[in-house]
């Protein structure tokens, strides 16, 4: 139930703009809209053209359901939305409705990716990585290496899904270890994949670590040690990252907090 209560939670669409005039204040130029599932929220559309209309370089990161209607991809594109990052579970159906626990959500993606680059999107993706794909990682690096202009995996437990194995979160040790064996698949056939969760070094070989360092294919930065990003969530409260969010630093409309 409480995954249920957490899925209905959405950003007050009167607080859109003191949002954005807070971010613009402070001199932020990225955006990336994160869920959930961003493009669920009532007011997408008009939310993607404040942030292009406030000069913000803004990213989505979607499932791609949403994106199979070709109308609403385009109206996302003329408000100026230039890109989008897909979650790619799996390179079939079977494997990637396993992870997304919707029927017919693999053929949705499909078209959603289909219609994006008929659009003129930059595409990325992103798998997070699990003891259930674990075994066709490569063979999803395979599917997407004509799909996608960045390959990104992660390693988190898919927290609110009401479907998932809680059993298949790979420890940190393990998501390293994983992902050097695909970064290593995915050189000798001269792809580049990236990983965005921050990891400690030592996971990693050292021969490897070096090379992925060199490369920037570790990609992943704490936001609260780095001091580059942070987290707004849908009601204002701050977060130290996606990962965090019922543990804020504070709430921008709770002046008593600031």
């Amino acid at each position: 139930s409480n995954s249920l209560e957490y899925r209905k939670r959405e950003l007050d669409s009167s607080k859109e703009l003191p949002i954005l005039q807070l971010l613009k204040n402070l001199g932020v130029k990225d955006v990336k809209l994160v869920g959930g599932e961003p493009t669920i929220y009532h007011n997408i559309s008009s939310f993607v053209k404040q942030l292009f209309d406030l000069e913000f370089q803004t990213t989505l990161v979607t499932n791609g359901r949403r994106f199979s209607d070709f109308e609403f991809a385009k109206t996302l594109k003329d408000y100026g939305l230039s890109n989008v990052c897909f979650s790619i579970e799996g390179y079939d159906k079977l494997s990637h409705e396993k992870e997304s626990c919707v029927k017919g959500s693999f053929d949705e993606l499909i078209r959603g990716l289909e219609n994006a680059k008929r659009l003129g999107f930059n595409i990325a993706s992103n798998t997070t990585m699990t003891t259930n794909n674990n075994p066709n990682l490569e063979k999803i690096v395979d599917f997407v290496s004509n799909k996608s202009e960045i390959i990104s995996f992660n390693v988190c437990v898919p927290w609110f899904r009401t479907c998932s194995d809680s059993n298949s979160l790979l420890s940190p040790k393990e998501g390293a270890k994983t992902f050097e064996r695909i970064y290593i698949y995915a050189k000798s056939k001269g792809i580049n994949i990236k990983l965005t969760t921050p990891m400690p070094i030592c996971n990693f070989t050292l021969q490897n670590s070096k090379l992925m360092q060199q490369e920037g294919a570790l990609g992943g930065i704490c936001s609260i040690i780095s001091g580059q990003n942070f987290v707004v969530d849908y009601n204002g409260d701050i977060l130290p990252c996606t990962l965090f969010s019922e543990f804020p630093l504070f709430n921008i409309f709770n002046e008593e907090e600031i």
